[in-house]
């Protein structure tokens, strides 16, 4: 089948992964699948091959994958059972004080969604924190919203291992490097994002009732014996440093790095290391049952990104050995377009039109893997590109549309005049800092 063919039958595929994953709710990681071998054997690939180029996509990206995304998902687990994600808040607010109590809630969000991996959960447990500080600090629950809302996201959609997760194994961009560029692109983007929520807080306003809410001492009380700040810096600061820094000594030193820092700084070290200082600083208190509850949910919960993740595999392999990249590459470089923005748009298109983060990772990854030769990309730049193009245009397809729009009783015509904004607002600056920052540092 020629190239053009071939495309029309993976265009046809991509709608249908729209259609069955955003109308029918159908598992992502088997309508991924299914697509992927309708697509292959659409395209003429030997069906007695399928079989094992299945095996080869899972293969591919889960050896490296699981035991980081296990070891990232019991990390949140434990922080969140142990009251790590109080004593955080709870610090944040008091180092910015009662009048930048709305901008703390966004640093809050940001620093909460990265250990946790999930903007949905971090905004759900950190909600009775709105109700106290609306009635102590003199704006309206609005602003809060949309602060804890711009930290929350932002960190999930740009901060390894969350939503970068997908497309960086599946792209096998380097770890380090995309912390590094992540946390450099985030951070402006949060900051534009706050002004902007307080912007548009100021001028859709929820009017909730405040009285009666809890304070912060009773909010803490329920965790009963909290842990210290160090403990909970610890354990997110330890296995961050450590990737980044091994990424910067390779850079630097090459063959003659310190065996020792080669070791601890593998991402598939660095994490369980992690594992270890959460339950140790954490949760010694707590009898091995709980423990190993708290560390059989961040198993469990693994499961389905890592399911995810390996089907998106298995169609960035179809599309490779259907000669679709190869068009759609020569295409690309036709239309004199930058091949960052080529990325962008695909990403936010997906984005758009499918609604859910975690599909519209992988799909866009699948596409984008097999042009980056031809776009004249690294697999970091592109990565990072995804992921600002997967903030943009969050609206009723997406969960976390409806996680803040419905625990705050907040209209969905009022939540796409703010909520939407101001994720659509960050996702520029994102992608207007990756393309910026990742070339001054040396990641084009």
């Amino acid at each position: 089948m020629d190239g053009l063919a071939a495309t029309l039958v993976f265009a046809a595929g991509i709608a249908a992964v729209i259609i069955l994953t955003s109308k029918f709710k159908i598992q992502p990681f088997l309508v991924l699948l299914f697509v992927a071998l309708a697509v292959g054997l659409a395209s003429g690939l030997p069906p007695e091959g399928m079989g094992d180029l299945v095996v080869e996509g899972y293969s591919k990206v889960l050896g490296y994958t699981a035991i980081i995304t296990v070891s990232a998902l019991i990390i949140g687990v434990i922080m969140l059972q142990t009251g790590a994600v109080f004593v955080i808040s709870k610090a944040v607010l008091g180092l910015l004080g009662k009048e930048r109590s709305h901008y703390a809630m966004g640093a809050i969000g940001y620093i909460v969604a990265y250990p946790v991996q999930c903007s949905d959960t971090s905004f759900i447990m950190l909600s009775p924190l709105l109700q106290s500080l609306t009635a102590g600090g003199g704006l309206d629950m609005m602003v809060y919203v949309l602060t804890l809302s711009a930290g929350a996201f932002v960190s999930y959609a740009m901060l390894f291992p969350s939503a970068p997760l997908l497309s960086v194994t599946i792209l096998g961009a380097d770890i380090g490097k995309v912390l590094i560029l992540g946390f450099a692109a985030s951070i402006p983007a949060l900051v534009v994002g706050l002004v902007a929520a307080e912007y548009l807080g100021r001028r859709n306003k929820l009017n909730v009732d405040s009285r009666g809410a809890k304070t912060l001492d009773e909010i803490g009380a329920q965790y009963g014996k909290l842990p210290g700040m160090a403990s909970v810096s610890a354990i997110i600061i330890i296995p961050t440093a450590l990737i980044i820094g091994r990424s910067i000594l390779r850079g630097a030193l090459g063959t003659a790095m310190p065996s020792i820092i080669d070791f601890v700084g593998n991402p598939v070290i660095a994490l369980p290391i992690g594992v270890v200082l959460a339950v140790y600083l954490l949760a010694r208190n707590r009898g091995i049952k709980e423990i190993n509850e708290m560390i059989s949910e961040g198993v469990t919960k693994s499961a389905n990104v890592l399911m995810i993740v390996g089907s998106g595999s298995v169609l960035a392999l179809v599309l490779q050995r259907t000669g679709v990249g190869v068009f759609l590459g020569n295409l690309a470089v036709g239309l004199n377009l930058p091949g960052l923005l080529v990325i962008f748009v695909i990403a936010a298109l997906l984005k758009t039109a499918q609604g859910g983060t975690t599909v519209t990772m992988t799909t866009a990854t699948a596409i984008v893997g097999p042009l980056l030769p031809a776009l004249g990309i690294s697999p970091v730049m592109a990565a990072m590109t995804i992921c600002a193009g997967a903030m943009i245009l969050m609206h009723v397809n997406d969960s976390f549309f409806w996680v803040v729009s419905g625990f705050t009783k907040m209209e969905v015509g009022t939540a796409y005049k703010t909520l939407t904004v101001t994720m659509a607002v960050m996702g520029l600056v994102v992608f207007a800092g990756v393309a910026i920052l990742g070339p001054l540092l040396g990641f084009a």
